[in-house]
Formats: structure tokens, sequence, C-alpha cells
């Protein structure tokens, strides 16, 4: 649920902000520097929340990342055009929403073997690639009834019901102690060699 709801936010939010700044009639330079913005605030958010999932239930991470999301989400739609604004709020949505799909690996590899995280890799891809398929042409009607703010009632949608149910979970498993748990890795979820940049993967036989 957490890469599908990775796919879903991320894939909308960063197809359609092109749009978004173009309804707000914001020149093309700064919308540039919005999707910018999110990439610098994955780039330094991904480590340190990494390795807090490392010391504490990797689910309250991934929980905070989504009531993160929920939270910038209506303060983005209400601050309009104001560019001062804009730059920080997106920033801080990256550092949330680019975050946590590499932390719902690294929590779906705590209760897996190592030879099975090749096929878990690929099933939790295959979710994350599903939700990025469909995000954009779901939240595209938001913006057309709404406006542009209606991209981001859409990822205040899905980053609500994605935190309500990870705390449900948490209420229906126990997490993996913290001394049993692989370090965290900083999978990329377009990466098509995951396989092979993953170090919980087994080592595969020269041929």
């Amino acid at each position: 649920m957490g890469c599908l709801g990775s796919g879903l936010i991320n894939s909308a939010v960063l197809g359609l902000t092109p749009i978004y700044g173009t309804r707000l009639g914001l020149p093309v330079g700064f919308i540039v520097w919005l999707l910018t913005a999110i990439q610098l605030g994955s780039f330094v958010c991904q480590w340190p929340l990494g390795r807090l999932s490392d010391r504490i239930d990797r689910r309250l991470v991934i929980a905070g990342c989504a009531m993160s999301v929920a939270v910038l989400s209506p303060l983005i739609a209400t601050a309009g055009a104001e560019r001062p604004w804009l730059l920080p709020l997106f920033f801080l949505l990256g550092g949330s929403m680019l975050t946590f799909y590499a932390v719902a690996v690294a929590h779906a590899g705590d209760f897996a073997e190592p030879d099975q995280m090749v096929g878990v890799s690929s099933g939790l891809l295959l979710a994350w690639a599903a939700g990025a398929a469909v995000g954009p042409s779901v939240a595209a009607p938001f913006i057309d009834v709404l406006g542009p703010r209606g991209l981001f009632l859409y990822t205040f949608l899905v980053a609500t019901t994605l935190a309500a149910f990870v705390v449900w979970r948490m209420t229906r498993r126990a997490p993996v102690p913290a001394a049993e748990r692989d370090s965290f890795v900083n999978l990329p979820a377009t990466s098509p060699g995951l396989a092979d940049i993953d170090p919980r993967v087994p080592e595969r036989p020269a041929i």
C-alpha cells in the first residue's frame, strides 16, 4: 500500500505540476523551480528519514510522510500564486512524498528472506507502477473541475487514506525489532536494476 500510494501521489504531482503552474499563470521558469524544489526536498530528506526508520517502526515514518503530504496539500492549494510560499512548500512536499517508497521497500524487506527479495522488490515495483499509471488520469479531472487547487485535493485524499491505513495496520501487526532489521537502502522506484543494487539480494553465481 505504501508503494501504491507513492505511485499515485508522485506521478500526479510530477506530471501535473506544469499544468498546475500554467493554470495559476506562473512563468515557465518558476514552474521549473517548483519541480527542482521537489527533487531537492527528496535529496535532503531521503537519508535522514531512512536512518530514522532503522531506529523506529518504519510504518511510523511512512505514516508521518503521508500525514505531511496531507498537511502540505491544503497549504499549497490556498497559497495560490504566492511565489515566496510555493518554493518552500514544494521543497517540503518533495521531502515527504518522494521518500517513503524506499522506506516501504525496507519495511517489506524486514519480513522477507534474502532469496525472496527479488520477487518482493518486483512486486513492490509493480504496485508503484500501477499507481504511477493511474495517478495522473485520476488527478486530472480534479484540476478540470476545481482548477489548479484540485491537484492538491487529490493528494490530500490519497495521503490521508494511506496514513489511516498504515496507522490501522500498526494496530494489527507488531513491528520487527530494531536489532533484526536490515539497514535502510535508498532504492529508486524506476530503476530496472533493483536486484543488482539492493545489497539484501544474494549475489548471483558467476556464469
